[in-house]
């Protein structure tokens, strides 16, 4: 088993979470993100946030040395940028040499786009409390904010918990892939086991109305995760970019769902926005997927066997996923749009109401 998880880098504790801890700290010489990044929530509040910009200085990105730091300034660059761009009051389309040079070096060397996305925002922005202690919703703290507070540190917990949780998913599709000479009793227990794990992840989605407010999160979070139209990259990149914000669609676990259990995407709009959700997420992660691609689904992989009931029962629990994650669109999105005007597309630049409409009858 341990092979496709070495090949993908996929941790079987951790599943698409990094299994060492992000660093909560850069190397001494890059102090001064570090330090921008830990205060931006105070920086934000003040109106601040362009004066410190100017005084940074440009910083060499050659020192980072190991990959948790080059994952580490991803996080920083991106919120610090994001913050800078996406400001309410003050949106800019210009981004300093000073962010856009290192950002975009860093961005290269993970092969990522310049831009916040799940893999940073999710897969590297926490740490444990209580280092000696499992990770749990009550064991976990967000590395980055914007604003600041509990409503905004619960979706990123509630989204890294998720992650977390599909370690036993992403365990069972691999045990299914690789373990020789199966009978059907383990093929049926790997099934079981996904469909404990969708059902956990599910659950845990379903808490995000417990410390997130609606309200909180569209108008105090969300407009610093949207999407960067036409954004000029200073000293960096020839042309302006466009990168689309982060989106639960960059999430591996759950594109690896709909690969695995032969889910279709056959409108031209959706398959395409997934496929290029790819371009955001690890590299090592995208080739899982494409990985996935090119072996046999699991329904087809389980044809000769008696595991229908299993197999039906993986579904159900995918469709009941699907429902949540569109129950949560209404609740975070669509009706605090509705109040506040026009405009109720996601962070992914995307209309989410019909994209997670799609997604949940292609699931049916």
């Amino acid at each position: 088993m341990a092979s496709l998880h070495k090949e993908f880098l996929i941790s079987p504790s951790h599943g698409f979470l990094p299994e060492n801890e992000p660093l909560v700290r850069l190397p001494r010489y890059y102090v001064a993100w570090d330090e921008l990044g830990y205060n931006l929530p105070e920086i934000i509040t003040a109106d601040v946030l362009a004066e410190e910009v100017a005084r940074l200085p440009m910083i060499n990105t050659d020192k980072l040395g190991s990959h948790l730091a080059y994952e580490r300034a991803m996080l920083v660059l991106s919120y610090i940028s994001h913050a800078y761009l996406n400001d309410p009051e003050k949106p800019k389309k210009k981004l300093p040499d000073v962010l856009a040079v290192p950002w975009s070096e860093v961005a290269e060397r993970l092969d990522r786009p310049p831009v916040l996305s799940h893999a940073s925002a999710v897969l590297h922005n926490w740490t444990l409390i209580y280092p000696d202690q499992p990770i749990s919703l009550n064991n976990l703290a967000i590395l980055q904010q914007y604003r600041g507070g509990v409503d905004e540190a619960w979706f990123f917990l509630v989204t890294v918990m998720i992650e977390f949780e599909g370690a036993s998913i992403v365990n069972a599709l691999i045990n299914l892939y690789e373990v020789r000479e199966q009978n059907q009793d383990r093929q049926k227990q790997f099934l079981k086991n996904i469909s404990e794990g969708i059902g956990n992840i599910t659950n845990t989605l379903a808490r995000m109305p417990d410390k997130c407010d609606p309200y909180v999160f569209y108008h105090q979070t969300r407009p610093f995760l949207a999407t960067l139209q036409n954004v000029e990259y200073e000293k960096a990149q020839p042309e302006p970019q466009t990168w689309f914000g982060g989106s639960a669609a960059q999430s591996s676990l759950i594109q690896a769902l709909d690969i695995a259990f032969a889910v279709a995407h056959e409108e031209k709009h959706s398959a395409a926005f997934l496929i290029n959700m790819r371009t955001y997420m690890p590299q090592p992660h995208r080739a899982f997927l494409e990985y996935l691609e090119t072996v046999a689904s699991i329904p087809d992989l389980l044809s000769q066997s008696s595991a229908e009931e299993e197999l039906a029962l993986v579904r159900k629990k995918l469709l009941e996923f699907r429902k949540g994650h569109l129950k949560i669109f209404h609740q975070y999105i669509a009706s605090q749009s509705k109040k506040a005007g026009p405009g109720d597309t996601g962070t992914g630049g995307t209309d989410a109401a019909a994209f997670l409409k799609q997604l949940k009858n292609d699931t049916e």
